[in-house]
């Protein structure tokens, strides 16, 4: 059973595997493309997200995450930004269950400063505050930025708690 490729076959065989090669290298190269277009996009609506939160304008921003969150219902930033959003519409529930769907996601959130604050006032506002005590306390701990310390000492004096 030793059989050797000869003449037409071989080249049969080699112009088939060529052209194989050649249809996946563009169809990758187009489902590539599609990707950067779709990532190229999301970039956009981020962008355009951002500056709506910090114009205020929390519930079209919150609609715009919607959308981006079908697409990435795990990223936890989005559902970070969708709980501040609800948050800032008066939808406390929801927002702390964006929150912790986001800490869920990225446990190490419980180290950024910014997140801790942002979830204790969350907290406070849903009438949780030995919850809100304890993260507003540990944002104050970990955090550097002078600006964030007296949002936190804010809704701690709120709360009848002296800033430490």
């Amino acid at each position: 059973m030793n059989k050797h490729l000869t003449g037409e076959k071989r080249n049969l065989l080699t112009y088939l595997l060529l052209i194989v090669g050649v249809l996946s290298i563009i169809i990758t190269a187009m489902l590539g493309q599609a990707q950067n277009d779709q990532f190229a996009q999301d970039s956009q609506e981020s962008q355009l997200i951002n500056q709506l939160l910090n114009q205020s304008k929390y519930n079209e921003a919150g609609n715009k995450l919607k959308e981006l969150l079908q697409n990435y219902p795990d990223n936890y930033f989005l559902q970070w930004e969708y709980g501040l959003s609800l948050y800032n519409q008066g939808k406390i529930a929801q927002a702390d269950q964006y929150y912790t769907k986001a800490r869920e996601q990225r446990p190490v959130l419980v180290q950024n400063p910014t997140y801790l604050a942002q979830y204790g006032e969350v907290l406070q506002a849903e009438g949780q505050l030995d919850r809100a005590k304890k993260y507003l306390l540990e944002a104050k701990k970990v955090n550097t930025n002078p600006q964030l310390n007296g949002q936190i000492d804010k809704v701690l004096k709120s709360m009848g708690i002296e800033k430490k």
